[in-house]
């Protein structure tokens, strides 16, 4: 499932990209993690390697509400995209080439 939800992730970011880099919040992850989960009760939901320089998590919360974030290894993270009516989908058992 967390695969699923990278996947999601990602097509969101490639979708919001221009306007969040104009929007784009910074400050240290672990200030940002408390924030999504005290404010908004959105908790880790997954996460991936972007190569070398950064982690790519997705928060949601059970209202539906989500947060992409990047983390770097300096400890600071940045709010890439945020929304509501996430969706949490199954993952499928296998991808056949078309």
């Amino acid at each position: 499932m967390r695969a699923k939800h990278l996947m999601l992730a990602l097509v969101a970011l490639g979708w919001c990209a221009t306007q969040a880099q104009a929007q784009q919040v910074c400050t240290m992850r672990a200030d940002l993690v408390k924030m999504l989960g005290d404010k908004y009760k959105e908790q880790p939901s997954g996460q991936g390697l972007v190569g070398d320089r950064a982690m790519l998590e997705v928060y949601v919360s059970d209202k539906g509400t989500f947060t992409i974030v990047s983390s770097y290894p300096n400890g600071v993270a940045c709010i890439i995209a945020a929304g509501n009516s996430w969706e949490a989908m199954e993952r499928p058992k296998s991808v056949t080439a078309l």
